[in-house]
């Protein structure tokens, strides 16, 4: 019996005894696994366990699932490793599988020679010594490669069976489940873990997949919001009125740092995708928190310089305004990748400025430039004196560049993590 382990679970949960098929797991009491944490999402992943393989596939939850500390979206599980849904971390355990006694053990020559059982990738998958020809008809080309032993199979050696409305393809030799030789070749190239290798990919990851809808949906929410406050700002010390204007921009504020956090912890860990908008469970933790972070990193990277200008001269103010405007990225980026305002150390931020100057000075440059076209788009669509259009279209630009932005900072951790160390 497979089973996930949970060693001092605080939420009640200690084991859970996965059954053949699928297996949902998440917060709601409609999974067939409830874990009650709030970085778990209501439906966060679903498990399944068919013909000996395990395959754990992410619900497109909000803090990601994780394997041995690496996101995923589908993986294999196997007994021994970690699976971690949000912060909530469970060990994969089974009795030992022991191989039918018609598989090799290692590589010979004919019919043998696909596979290296021992070796293995960082997702636990056998590692194939040849994917171009099939391992039983090297005249043919292999289309399949099995996820428990590795075998490259071509199309007439794996049977293909219709089940719950998708199709599995089982291995020859010891009936895993097999995927395409693409799809293995892309689990088996290492990501790369230059941040100059990865930076242009910032401007396309706000439109990918379901990128796209999401700037459009918080586009509309923020139009809404910005024209409210727009609104109530005339009566924003005034009573009831008044209350509503500060609630308003709270709410906005804070739902989109808690949005910005979101995609920089996930793209620290590596992830593709683009988190969906954060879920709100209480006013508190999910809208006033993150707005009193925000307000925060601004106010000790921004105050000192504008006091300075104000109180002193304008003179001795500018360069320390312009120094706060430099810290400003990667304040927002300790704060988020430390959940709270203890990121806000002056010794992390400017140590870690000093470790990645190249990435960083780019990031800035970026920085600048996003906050320049949020600007600068504003002013021009104002001039067209068409009601709502620049707010609606510079609530597009500036979710777009803010998500650029954090997709920047999220990867320049990500691709520093050794130099960095910040968690070790």
């Amino acid at each position: 019996m497979v089973r996930l382990r949970m060693e001092g679970s605080p939420h009640g949960l200690q084991e859970i005894l996965l059954k053949p098929g699928l297996n949902r797991l998440g917060r709601v009491a409609d999974n067939d696994f409830q874990i009650s944490d709030d970085s778990v999402s209501s439906h966060h992943c679903q498990i399944e366990l068919k013909d000996g393989v395990i395959t754990v596939q992410d619900l497109n939850s909000t803090n990601g699932t994780f394997l041995d500390g690496q996101p995923i979206q589908q993986a294999v599980l196997h007994p021994g490793q970690v699976l971690c849904l949000g912060t909530v971390p469970m060990v994969c355990q089974d009795d030992p599988v022991t191989e039918p006694a018609d598989i090799p053990a290692g590589p010979s020559s004919g019919a043998g020679a696909g596979v290296t059982p021992s070796a293995a990738n960082p997702a636990g998958i056998p590692v194939a010594v040849n994917t171009g020809v099939c391992a039983q008809h090297p005249q043919a080309a292999a289309k399949w490669c099995c996820v428990k032993c590795g075998g490259a199979f071509c199309t007439a050696c794996v049977k293909t069976t219709r089940v719950g409305g998708q199709f599995f393809r089982a291995c020859p030799r010891c009936g895993g489940s097999c995927m395409s030789v693409a799809e293995y070749t892309r689990l088996m190239t290492p990501a790369p873990t230059n941040f100059f290798a990865l930076w242009r990919e910032a401007f396309s990851y706000p439109l990918k997949k379901d990128g796209a809808i999401l700037l459009v949906c918080g586009t509309i929410v923020f139009s809404l919001l910005d024209g409210g406050r727009w609104v109530l700002s005339y009566f924003k010390f005034a009573g009831f009125m008044g209350l509503a204007y500060w609630l308003c921009l709270i709410m906005s504020v804070g739902y989109l740092f808690a949005f910005m956090q979101n995609i920089v912890q996930a793209s620290s860990q590596g992830e593709e995708k683009m988190p969906d908008w954060p879920e709100i469970s209480g006013f508190w933790d999910d809208l006033a928190i993150p707005f009193f972070r925000f307000g925060v990193i601004w106010f000790l990277c921004l105050g000192p310089g504008i006091a300075v200008m104000l109180l002193v001269s304008p003179l001795a103010g500018v360069p320390l305004l312009f120094l706060g405007l430099f810290c400003l990225p990667m304040a927002i980026l300790t704060v988020c990748l430390a959940d709270g305002i203890a990121g806000l150390n002056p010794i992390i931020i400017f140590s870690g400025i000093g470790k990645v100057p190249l990435p960083y000075l780019t990031t800035c440059g970026i920085f600048l430039m996003v906050i320049a076209i949020m600007h600068g788009s504003r002013m021009l669509l104002e001039l067209t004196g068409i009601p709502m259009l620049p707010t609606v279209i510079s609530a597009f630009i500036s979710l777009y560049g803010i998500t650029v932005e954090m997709r920047l900072l999220g990867l320049l951790y990500f691709t520093n993590k050794s130099k960095l160390a910040w968690f070790e």
